[in-house]
């Protein structure tokens, strides 16, 4: 086996919903537990994971890589699943990794750009403005679910190899996703192909396992999950992939051993094996170059707080205007007024103390706005549910 380092550049966390399984803390632990100095979060068309992620691995001394699986078309325009390109309706997938801190202020964008316009019952973006916005990023070609596999499938190696070459030459960092994904027979036909077009437009390949939940062991709950998700039955034979329960964070042995017996003794023009090895030198070098510290939010500022006043003074007078307007309306008695008081003041001192009055003055601002224009507001949580929260909230601010 070769000795470059492994790492696994596609790992979907339990913020797949209904599909991935395993929190950021356990994915960790499965990394350091197979010897690999980093790994890579790619939940489907969110980056939710990515604050936990980082901590989790940064605290065992292990290198997050921060990236997404997106869901990508050829025109995030067109509020429909036809896809010109591939004939077929699809929601394709695209791999893609934050190599720079312009490259995660790019992958964040992407994501924004994916729900605000191009959302059609997934977040999508389209390839022309994935190469816009390519700075910084590493972007694979797609699992099995991806354009290669699917046009390989509809039209044929030459389609693809067409396809590759065109989108190749526009974005910088391109490589080829192997992905041998047991039980799903479109990725054992098209894994010799794939490596085939690599080879002759000199495109990097990268082998990458796909992972949806850590261990072996957690098959039977990602299971349910992969259940409930598609709206199947657990017991329904044709629900699943056959060999579901193998989408495990595997060692790079075992991967090897998958994607190498599909290939076979290949000889003549293609050395396959040597660029299966050469695909997993590759996952270690694209660790090697993503290299982003998570940005970490400024303070915030209520822009209404009057000249010359604290925050906390000018939320102390809103709770204190909120709390006699209740009794006003009779919402509070006469003689509860001191044991409200005392509550209110507790309350305030705990939000004072971990510096949220200038979010609550934010939040309190935009509630009344939505009060303004009829929408309906709903809270939630103890912070909703407080007694400190029933007062302020009644008093619309200046």
């Amino acid at each position: 086996m070769p000795s470059h380092p492994f790492v696994h550049c596609h790992w979907h966390s339990t913020r797949s919903t209904l599909d991935g399984y395993g929190l950021e803390t356990a994915m960790a632990d499965r990394t350091q537990e197979l010897g690999h100095f980093a790994a890579a979060v790619t939940d489907h068309g969110n980056v939710c994971a990515h604050v936990r992620f980082d901590q989790a691995m940064r605290k065992k001394g292990l290198r997050p890589i921060f990236g997404v699986e997106a869901y990508i078309t050829d025109d995030l325009t067109l509020k429909t699943a036809i896809n010109d390109t591939l004939g077929v309706n699809a929601f394709p997938h695209v791999t893609i990794l934050a190599a720079t801190q312009q490259g995660y202020t790019n992958l964040l964008h992407l994501n924004q750009i994916a729900y605000q316009e191009g959302f059609h019952k997934y977040p999508r973006i389209d390839w022309p403005t994935l190469a816009r916005f390519q700075e910084g990023l590493v972007v694979m070609s797609g699992c099995p679910l991806g354009y290669p596999t699917r046009l390989i499938e509809g039209k044929g190696p030459e389609a693809c190899w067409e396809w590759m070459k065109k989108w190749s030459s526009r974005i910088e960092r391109f490589y080829v996703e192997l992905t041998p994904s047991p039980g799903y027979d479109v990725s054992e036909r098209t894994l010799l192909p794939l490596l085939r077009i690599a080879h002759d437009l000199g495109l990097p390949p990268v082998l990458t396992a796909d992972v949806h939940f850590p261990r072996p062991e957690d098959h039977r709950a990602q299971d349910v999950m992969l259940a409930i998700g598609t709206g199947r039955q657990v017991n329904d034979p044709t629900r699943i992939l056959a060999d579901y329960k193998l989408y495990y964070a595997c060692d790079v042995k075992e991967l090897y051993q998958r994607a190498g017996h599909w290939i076979g003794p290949l000889t003549g023009e293609l050395p396959g094996h040597d660029l299966l090895k050469e695909a997993i030198r590759n996952t270690g070098r694209i660790a090697e170059q993503c290299e982003v510290e998570l940005p970490r939010a400024n303070q915030v500022f209520f822009p209404g707080t009057p000249k010359h006043w604290t925050a906390a003074d000018y939320l102390w007078l809103k709770v204190g205007g909120g709390l006699l307007n209740r009794v006003e309306q009779g919402l509070i008695r006469e003689d509860q007024l001191d044991e409200y008081r005392e509550r209110c003041n507790q309350e305030f001192q705990v939000l004072r103390e971990k510096g949220f009055t200038d979010y609550i003055l934010i939040v309190a601002d935009v509630i009344s706005a939505m009060r303004e224009q009829g929408a309906l507001i709903l809270t939630r949580g103890s912070a909703g549910g407080c007694c400190f929260s029933r007062y302020w909230r009644t008093v619309r601010l200046a």
